[in-house]
């Protein structure tokens, strides 16, 4: 995505988001139109109902999802219901997803982190004419084969993985690992390809490490490595909590300031690690975003049945130590 097609999409949120207030503030006097081409469109004036069905576990990341779907359903007087998982697997995705669609709510915003698995879920679904919009993670398959969601809110994942692989080539790395948390996982195998693709066209070869989701297993798998391969130097993470454990690790090898290191998502200890300069950076997907518009939409969708015409990129932004301090008290503030 080139600097001014994002700063359009940077004015359409914004002119989104202003747009949405003046309707809300005008909707009692306003009629809803006829079925809209999502057959989304309410016809009458009842409070709707909003699923928020995605991988979510209790890190900092989906707090602030979840922070963002229920300020507006605040805002714009909708139920909104922002089920948890407890290792965020695909199969506990996928139950939440049954259980939703069975509550037969006016609207979906889903996570789509294995496209197989929801497709048989969410085409009936579709078809029968409820509203779905995909957060956080689309569907990466072709067009023809993608389920047919209206549109998608959240980061460019590709360009996220190539945005650090490009910082790494620049600070002069000579090898790399992705460090994944959940093999398989579409959202977070794109990130490892995007910075995978950037090193290797300028030489560089990468090695991607599944270390799984539990923390103190996290911190034995990357100290391991770190011992067995010294000489790579770029590492990248896949979330906030394994970006401090691998920035931990590091410290621990004594190698703070000798290898580069940038996690995805931020979190208390994230911050504090890109303040002393233990990560290089983290990406920053804006998720209150997420969660924040995918709710609007649903809502603008049920009352008054717009679409809009292409996603809506939330990311990727930066944290770096030019604007941590910034960022750090917006995180206090549970919005970045």
């Amino acid at each position: 995505m080139g600097i001014a097609t994002g700063t359009r999409r940077i004015w359409a949120l914004f002119a989104v988001l202003g747009l949405s207030i003046s309707l809300v503030g005008c909707s009692s006097n306003s009629q809803s139109p006829g079925a809209s081409a999502s057959g989304g469109a309410s016809s009458g004036g009842s409070q709707p109902t909003f699923y928020v069905v995605t991988h979510a576990s209790t890190v900092p990341f989906w707090a602030t999802v979840q922070k963002g779907a229920m300020d507006a359903g605040t805002v714009f007087g909708a139920k909104v219901v922002f089920p948890f998982t407890k290792d965020s697997t695909v199969p506990e995705l996928v139950n939440n997803l049954q259980s939703a669609i069975a509550a037969k709510p006016d609207g979906l915003a889903v996570s789509i982190t294995s496209a197989t698995a929801l497709d048989p879920l969410l085409r009936p679904v579709i078809s029968g004419g409820t509203p779905v919009i995909a957060i956080n993670v689309p569907d990466s398959r072709p067009a023809d084969q993608r389920i047919p969601y209206l549109f998608y809110i959240g980061s460019d994942e590709l360009l996220a993985g190539q945005t650090i692989g490009n910082l790494a080539v620049a600070a002069g790395v000579h090898s790399g690992a992705c460090l994944i948390t959940e093999a398989g996982n579409a959202a977070l195998e794109t990130r490892c390809q995007g910075f995978t693709d950037v090193l290797q066209t300028a030489g560089i070869q990468v090695q991607k490490v599944v270390v799984g989701l539990d923390a103190a297993a996290e911190q034995a798998a990357i100290s391991q490595f770190l011992l067995g391969h010294p000489d790579v130097d770029a590492y990248i993470t896949m979330n906030s909590v394994e970006g401090h454990v691998a920035a931990e690790a590091i410290k621990s090898a004594n190698l703070t300031g000798k290898v580069h290191l940038w996690s995805f998502d931020l979190g208390q200890d994230v911050l504090n690690d890109v303040k002393s300069g233990s990560i290089d950076g983290a990406v920053d997907q804006q998720e209150y975003l997420q969660g924040y518009l995918g709710v609007e939409f649903l809502y603008l969708n049920w009352k008054y049945g717009f679409i809009p015409a292409s996603d809506i990129l939330t990311g990727p932004f930066i944290v770096n130590k030019s604007n941590v301090d910034q960022i750090s008290k917006l995180f206090v503030e549970g919005v970045r």
